[in-house]
């Protein structure tokens, strides 16, 4: 069961992760469906292996997990069998203000959609911060209000969700602008506060419109 199921993530095996937001937790089943394991709850809170509200997860090719402990404004970073391997920020806000998503890269960096600060920071497997694009809340390439989403192309793309913006944001590895895409309605090619993006193996692109109440599948370019 859940309350506002706000992210998910699939690793190697077919195992889906599912951040089980107001739950506090992220609960973990096999590629049937079935009840595998639990992350955090039943009680939230900011010690090891508790969430206040976590709302994204990603999981790399090593099966480590990675949770957005969003209203701890921090990330922390399981093994396979679930056990807590490192936490990168705190509740204080010293690394991050609101994380919501977070994606990992083939080669192991860390994308966070550091929500309330506009910008996406990216960090290596140290947890030192290599990069963070944007950071000043607006409407230009490259700018982001309220960034939620963020997911990498198998061309290492990295695709940005943004609910101001009603759009998606395209850019290469380095943070280069490289296209775009939405604007608020509910037509074709439009979103209203979208709040996620996946990206899947045949580089097609999935957008959470959240206020339209719909996933709009938009086709590789």
């Amino acid at each position: 069961m859940f309350d506002s199921p706000s992210g998910v993530a699939v690793d190697a095996d077919g195992r889906i992760y599912v951040a089980d937001s107001f739950n506090h937790r992220i609960e973990v089943f096999d590629r049937s469906g079935g009840y595998f394991w639990t992350l955090g709850g039943p009680n939230f809170g900011s010690g090891n292996n508790q969430f206040i509200n976590p709302k994204g997860v990603a999981v790399d090719a090593g099966l480590q997990v990675y949770v957005a402990d969003t209203l701890n404004n921090r990330i922390q970073v399981f093994d396979a069998g679930g056990s807590l391997r490192k936490t990168w920020g705190s509740p204080s806000g010293d690394l991050f203000a609101y994380p919501f998503g977070v994606a990992v890269g083939a080669d192991g960096r860390v994308y966070v959609a550091d929500m309330r600060a506009n910008r996406i920071k990216v960090l290596d497997q140290d947890g030192e911060v290599v990069a963070t694009w944007g950071g000043v809340g607006g409407n230009g390439p490259g700018e982001f209000g309220s960034p939620n989403g963020v997911a990498i192309g198998p061309d290492g793309l990295v695709y940005v969700s943004a609910e101001f913006n009603n759009r998606v944001q395209v850019l290469d590895a380095a943070g280069k602008f490289v296209r775009s895409w939405g604007r608020k309605g509910r037509g074709t090619g439009m979103f209203d506060s979208p709040a996620g993006v996946a990206v899947g193996g045949n580089g097609a692109v999935c957008v959470g419109d959240a206020s339209n109440d719909r996933v709009v599948r938009v086709k590789r370019r």
